[in-house]
């Protein structure tokens, strides 16, 4: 579990997470470029400094598209300064991860500790004893164009474009061509020879093949330009590095026999186009989406916005990708034994951990969709069952120190409730990190998910369906959405900068200093999906806790078939203006294909577990009908009377039209 955030890193991330949704929503209208579209050398410190991590690259190189500079040379305020330079009023910058290496403590003896300068006095052998822990800083940095060097010395700027700027503001392009084509086929040769094989493919589809461990790759005339060709081959290259034999990233790897789950596979594609892209500003190419990863931009999205500690892990392995293709273009064989150690240790600690059954998850997942900001007692039968819960999953000294600042937040100071929501923050933030370490890639990894696959097809944005699951005995009723699942916020200054929130916009600014600095607090909610609103509705109509899902992501809806038994599965929707559609609908029995549709009269649908333990579907007849009139009611679809009358909504019903069909049945290939 990673270390609490300052809010100088938090104000971080959601400056980064801003720059990488931003510079991957631009790609499908770009004509799927979306980083360093102008062709600039690579992003490093200005005039000279060290070299800069690949997760770093990345967020600079973003930072200098959003911004429109001639080049991605950068250094900080006081460095500018040290130059004669002075940052321009009104620019704002952007963050660095800057690491230091301060400390060095003995593997053996925690409390054996030295400095760097007594860790470099040491012989090679001795330092094999001591491991160095890593300290980091958020530094903030700026663009020279950004800085008064433009104006202030225009010949040195000149001089600047002509060897890192664009390749329209570069010089002597044929040279640079070649160039460029000698450190590709140098890249091509060392790779082959220290990390992967680089074979010709007849077929005309570049694809790295994990069985055989090999990329395979068209000849250049296959490819519209000479840039795509390196494109393609850098990110088939930036695959092979996730290979088990080498980083072991989940989405690359078999466990137990069983693929990678959807998510993974997702996640990892993710980190071959980014690492791809960092590699090709290091060759001075634009770097350019491919058309099969372009429709999974949405899902990155919003993932980068609900799971807490998504970036995190994009760099980390983005850092480690980058950094195992550039010791095999210089030469490096790489030692991955270590790797698999590490792996190995892991996978282990990964057995201690407590087994996690479907309904537990539905919980943990509650918890991790309110940033950790308390427990609802109403996920349990009992208080003993929630004692249990909290002592299994050791979550009771978080929640205890969430709930005692929570309970300082009504004070007369406000700087007494800033203080105290941003505690219950921390805390909260602590809390949701350990559940996720829980959770497993599915709810129960031993159950069949027929029922969890066939629902997961259904929410839609476009038409704002979505799946209603209840329990009648309890009361619990399980919503799953096409997104926006989380809850919380941002509060958006006038410009632009975003302050996220886990419960309320008080947290990170009261109501009198968001009316007088003209800030707007925005929910994390689709259009058309207004939790609050959906919950009331459902409230209204018995449900005693709702909780709140995705149909894939952190907060994916992935219970097994044992999950629904006893629970009415069905769909809903807002109801429109004139009239409700209904819906056509397939019938699964768990482990089974989709059997054909039911008959032209519709169908009410409730999962049960048969006798044998198998899930299946019981149907109870109602009234075909081609549409449902609207009323400014919230209703449900009941089971008519021996007449074929539908019931009427009860008066108390909140204000909010919902209709709900019968569960249909999407067809999987």
């Amino acid at each position: 579990m990673s270390k609490d955030k300052s809010p100088q890193e938090k104000a971080a991330v959601e400056r980064e997470k801003e720059l990488l949704s931003g510079a991957l929503n631009g790609a499908a209208s770009s004509g799927g470029y979306w980083l360093n579209a102008s062709g600039r050398t690579a992003p490093i410190f200005y005039p000279k400094g060290p070299e800069v991590s690949p997760f770093n690259a990345l967020i600079l190189a973003m930072h200098t598209d959003r911004g429109g500079y001639k080049t991605a040379r950068y250094f900080s305020f006081n460095e500018a300064k040290k130059y004669g330079q002075a940052v321009l009023q009104g620019e704002k910058g952007v963050p660095f991860h800057w690491y230091k290496w301060e400390k060095y403590v003995n593997r053996n003896d925690p409390n054996d500790t030295m400095s760097r300068e007594d860790y470099l006095r040491m012989d090679k052998e001795e330092r094999k004893q001591y491991k160095g822990v890593r300290n980091r800083e958020i530094r903030i940095l700026f663009n020279v164009d950004q800085t008064t060097l433009p104006d202030s010395n225009p010949e040195t700027y000149r001089a600047l474009l002509e060897s890192h700027g664009g390749i329209n503001d570069r010089g002597n392009l044929k040279a640079e061509e070649r160039q460029l084509r000698n450190a590709v086929n140098h890249f091509v040769a060392q790779v082959k020879e220290n990390l992967v094989p680089i074979r010709k493919d007849g077929t005309g589809i570049p694809r790295y093949d994990t069985a055989k461990d090999a990329v395979y790759m068209p000849d250049q005339k296959h490819f519209a330009s000479y840039p795509d060709y390196v494109q393609e081959l850098v990110r088939q290259v930036a695959s092979a590095t996730g290979h088990q034999q080498r980083l072991a990233r989940e989405g690359m790897v078999m466990q137990g026999g069983k693929a990678p789950s959807e998510d993974a596979v997702k996640y990892e594609r993710l980190v071959a186009e980014l690492a791809a892209g960092v590699k090709m500003t290091e060759f001075g190419l634009p770097a350019k989406m491919s058309a099969e990863n372009l429709p999974l931009v949405e899902y990155w999205t919003k993932e980068l916005h609900e799971n807490p500690i998504l970036l995190e892990a994009i760099e980390t392995d983005v850092n480690n990708a980058v950094e195992v293709m550039r010791k095999a273009e210089r030469g490096e064989k790489i030692e991955y034994a270590a790797l698999r150690d590490h792996k190995r240790t892991t996978e282990l600690r990964e057995k201690q951990k407590p087994q996690v059954d479907s309904r537990e998850s539905a919980i943990l997942l509650d918890i991790i969709r309110k940033g950790g900001m308390g427990v609802d007692s109403r996920n349990f039968a009992s208080p003993a069952e929630k004692q249990g819960f909290m002592e299994k999953f050791s979550l009771g000294f978080y929640d205890k120190k969430v709930e005692e600042a929570l309970s300082r937040v009504h004070d007369e100071d406000p700087e007494v409730v800033e203080i105290a929501f941003t505690e219950a923050a921390n805390y909260g933030t602590q809390m949701a990190e350990s559940c996720k370490e829980y959770i497993p890639a599915e709810w129960n990894t031993k159950g069949s998910y027929a029922v969890s696959d066939s629902l997961k097809g259904i929410p839609d944005r476009s038409t704002k369906e979505m799946v209603i699951v209840r329990d009648k005995q309890t009361g619990l009723v399980d919503v799953v959405l096409p997104g926006g699942a989380l809850e919380g916020g941002h509060v958006v200054l006038p410009d632009g900068d975003k302050r996220p929130y886990s419960l309320t916009p008080d947290e990170v600014m009261s109501a009198q200093e968001r009316s007088e600095r003209e800030a707007k607090a925005v929910t994390n909610n689709l259009p058309g999906f207004s939790k609050p609103r959906i919950e009331s509705a459902l409230r209204a109509q018995g449900a005693a806790f709702v909780r709140f899902f995705n149909k894939d992501g952190l907060l994916g809806f992935r219970p097994d078939d044992s999950y629904f038994e006893g629970k009415e599965v069905t769909t809903a929707k807002f109801r429109g203006q004139g009239t409700a559609d209904t819906f056509a609908h397939r019938c699964v029995r768990g482990g089974e294909k989709p059997r054909p549709p039911c008959s032209s009269t519709a169908y009410r649908c409730c999962v049960t577990m048969t006798g044998g333990g198998r899930c299946t579907l019981n149907h109870r007849e109602r009234r075909h009908s081609a549409s449902i009139p609207t009323r400014r009611m919230s209703t449900v679809s009941s089971p008519p009377s021996s007449k074929g009358n539908r019931k009427r909504p009860p008066k108390s019903a909140a204000a909010w039209p919902i209709n709900t069909t019968p569960w249909r049945r999407i067809s999987r290939n």
